[in-house]
This record gives structure tokens, C-alpha cells and sequence, in this order.
């Protein structure tokens, strides 16, 4: 599916024409409206899941005694939120660490508690003016060409990525932006989804995503008042 043929398959809902004329919006100014909400869908769609097509993988060489990193992705420009980090050194150069992720309450006394001779723990720091993550690691290298191999989510996923089957939760994910009522369908769309990308799942961890997803859905939408 492409963008052009979502904003097409809305137009053409007889649900979506009733809200616009409601709305008393001629066609071209409810398509300007879809096509607005088109970034807005791709990035929760892409959210929603570490979905295999969604997530990459890149490495920064560290600089000995610095402690922040900008992590900007393949090519300098795909990074949009971390999943993990790794760390390894020159010497071991295949030989990965998982860094762990702290809070900022935890990072305030994480120095004065634990001595380290290596990184061991990184933290969110902000976004740089690209909307870039900067992270601390906890400690700073003790080296220059050590590296870093963090996995995120990446920014210029387009909804021709992701596999036929997804045309069903842009559909129903669209819809929810004007529909309230969209938005359990679109869930459990999402949930079959996750399951198919990874048959291992169980059922209790399935519920916990269900759980979650439906948190998720209705602190976004929470203006409509759905429960």
C-alpha cells in the first residue's frame, strides 16, 4: 500500500463521508485532512512494535573519557528513539556487553554508588536540534575505538515497508483519528499483527500486550473518552 492509496480507501469509506459531511467539509478539504494525519498514523503503526522492517542496527566508536553520544543512525540520519545498547572494546571487538538503561532518578547517585572501569549503564539525556537521542553512558570509555552498537527504531520507515497485511491496521488506525470507535478494532488488529511477527509469543504475554496497547490507544485518544 502506498500513501496515496490509504487516503483513497478512507475517502471511499461511506463511515468516513458521513463524518466529513457531518463536519460540513467538501472532499478536497476531508482528504487535505487525511493526508495530515497520514505522519501521525505511519509513526504509531511504526511504534507500536520493534517490527523487524521498523529497526536498526548501527555502531558509533567511542572517544576515550567522553561520556555523551549522539546516535543518529545509518547514514547519519535514521535514528529516532533508542531499543538497546551494546559495548565492546578494541581488544574484544566481537565480544558485546548489553548496556543497561537507567532512569534519571537512578543516574543521580549512580556514580557515587558503583565503581566502574568500563561502561556498564546508559541513559537518555535529550534530543539534539535534529531531534537526534543523546545518550550517557555510565562510565565514560577508558578508550578511543571502542564501540557502541545500539538497535532503534527508525525514523524513515514508509508504509510501503511494511507487508500487505498491514493495509488492514493503516485502515483502521486512519479511521480511529476521526472515529473514536476505530480504536478497539485497530488494537486488536495491532495484537493479531504482533502475534504473526512472532508465533513464539504466548498467550499471558499476548494479554500483556493487549493491556498494554489498550493503555497506550487510550492515553493517545483520550480526548475522545473511550474506555
Amino acid at each position: 500500500m502506498t500513501e496515496k492509496e490509504l487516503v483513497n480507501m478512507i475517502m471511499e469509506s461511506p463511515e468516513f463521508k458521513i463524518v466529513y459531511e457531518g463536519a460540513k467539509l467538501e472532499p478536497r478539504q476531508a482528504e487535505k485532512a487525511v493526508e495530515t494525519r497520514y505522519p501521525v498514523v505511519l509513526a504509531q503503526v511504526s511504534n507500536e512494535y520493534p517490527w523487524k522492517w521498523a529497526i536498526g542496527i548501527d555502531d558509533k566508536l567511542t572517544v576515550a573519557n567522553q561520556s555523551d553520544y549522539t546516535l543518529e543512525g545509518a547514514g547519519g540520519k535514521d535514528c529516532e528513539d533508542i531499543i538497546n545498547i551494546r559495548f565492546a572494546t578494541s581488544s574484544t571487538p566481537t565480544s558485546f556487553k548489553v548496556l543497561g538503561e537507567m532512569s534519571s532518578v537512578e543516574m543521580d547517585h549512580y556514580d557515587e554508588d558503583h565503581a566502574m572501569s568500563s561502561p556498564e549503564k546508559w541513559i537518555l539525556l535529550r534530543y539534539d536540534k535534529d531531534r537526534f537521542p543523546v545518550v550517557r553512558l555510565f562510565d565514560s570509555p577508558a578508550s578511543t575505538g571502542d564501540t557502541l552498537r545500539y538497535r532503534y527504531r527508525r525514523r524513515n520507515v514508509g508504509i510501503t515497508a511494511f507487508p500487505p497485511p498491514f493495509d488492514e491496521v493503516f485502515r483502521l488506525a486512519m479511521m480511529a483519528q476521526f472515529m473514536p470507535s476505530y480504536v478497539r478494532r485497530y488494537v486488536a488488529e495491532i495484537a493479531k499483527m504482533v502475534k504473526r511477527h512472532d508465533p513464539e509469543l504466548g498467550s499471558e504475554d499476548m494479554a500483556r500486550l493487549g493491556k498494554h496497547l489498550e493503555a497506550r490507544n487510550r492515553s493517545r485518544n483520550g480526548k475522545y473518552g473511550y474506555n
